[in-house]
């Protein structure tokens, strides 16, 4: 592992989950556990961070990080309640994988989560 290379994907994502009942936290942490579980199953992989944001009115936000599939996200702020709709700033830091591999791993993963909580989350470029 002493060649792991550094390519950092970042992505504005826009999640609506009309059913998702303040469920938000429990969502993004499966998102960020999901990509880090799948980021490094094969052994050859590190994870940096994964990171999400959200920005809300009069200086609010939410922030969750995860560094490792195994161990909990770290939060910080609140989602205001009564949203179904979410914008997201994804920041995946991960060692070892090319940039577009990442970006087919959150995706997968982002498609799958929608999937699995009938919800929707589509990526902004």
């Amino acid at each position: 592992m002493d060649g792991l290379k550094l390519e950092p994907y970042a992505v504005t994502l826009h999640f609506s989950f009309p059913d998702i009942q303040g469920r938000w936290e429990e969502l993004l942490s499966r998102l960020l556990i999901g990509i880090a579980a799948e980021s490094t199953k094969s052994g050859q992989a590190v994870v940096g961070h994964i990171k999400t944001l959200s920005l809300f009115p009069d200086n609010q936000y939410f922030r969750m990080s995860v560094i490792a599939p195994g161990i909990p996200p770290t939060t910080e702020g609140s989602i205001p309640p009564g949203r179904t709709e979410l914008d997201v700033t994804l920041n995946v830091l991960i060692y070892g994988i090319a940039r577009p591999d990442l970006e087919e791993i959150t995706r997968a993963s982002a498609d799958r989560l929608a999937a699995d909580w009938k919800g929707r989350i589509d990526s902004e470029t």
